[in-house]
C-alpha cells in the first residue's frame, strides 16, 4: 500500500516512478538491454493497469513515463498467464557469461510477498518470453494516427 502510494504521489507531482518497485502492485515489467548493455528499456504494467516504459541509450533508467494505453481486465489476466510461465524457467545460465548478447530480466512485484525475477539471454530465449517482452513493448508504442476520413476515396 505505501508504494502504490507513493507512486501515485510521484505521478501527481509530475514525477514518475523511478523503479519498477515503484509501481502500484502487481507490476510486471521486463528490462530489455541490448548487446553491448549500452540500451535499456523497461516496459511495465503496473497493478491497475497503466502502461509504463523508461530507458534509453548510454543513460540511467532513469524515471518512468506514463503512456496512454490502460490494459483491460482481460488482457492484464493473458499477461499474468504468461509471467507465470516465464517465472518457472529457470535463469539462464549464459546471462552470466560477458558475450555482446540481448538480456531479458522479467520481474513481478506484489506487495507482501518476495519480488519474483528471472533473467534469459539471446540467442536462445524460449519463446513464451520473447513473446511477453513483444507483449510489454507492443504496449508502450504510441498509438496510430487516426485514418484520415477523406484518403483513398
Amino acid at each position: 500500500m505505501r508504494r502504490a502510494m507513493l507512486a501515485a504521489a510521484l505521478w501527481l507531482a509530475g514525477c514518475g516512478p523511478s523503479t519498477v518497485e515503484d509501481l502500484s502492485e502487481p507490476a510486471l515489467a521486463v528490462t530489455v538491454t541490448e548487446s553491448g548493455g549500452f540500451c535499456s528499456s523497461i516496459y511495465a504494467v503496473d497493478g491497475d493497469g497503466a502502461v509504463w516504459l523508461a530507458g534509453g541509450c548510454e543513460t540511467e533508467e532513469g524515471a518512468f513515463e506514463r503512456r496512454e494505453r490502460t490494459v483491460s481486465d482481460a488482457e492484464r489476466a493473458e499477461l499474468d498467464a504468461r509471467m507465470d510461465e516465464v517465472q518457472a524457467l529457470s535463469d539462464d545460465p549464459e546471462c552470466d557469461v560477458t558475450l555482446p548478447r540481448t538480456r531479458y530480466r522479467f520481474v513481478r512485484t506484489a506487495e507482501g510477498a518476495e519480488t519474483e525475477e528471472t533473467t534469459q539471454c539471446g540467442p536462445g530465449v524460449p519463446t513464451v518470453a520473447l513473446e511477453l517482452a513483444d507483449r510489454l513493448e507492443a504496449l508502450t508504442a504510441p498509438p496510430a494516427p487516426p485514418a484520415d476520413a477523406g484518403a483513398g476515396g
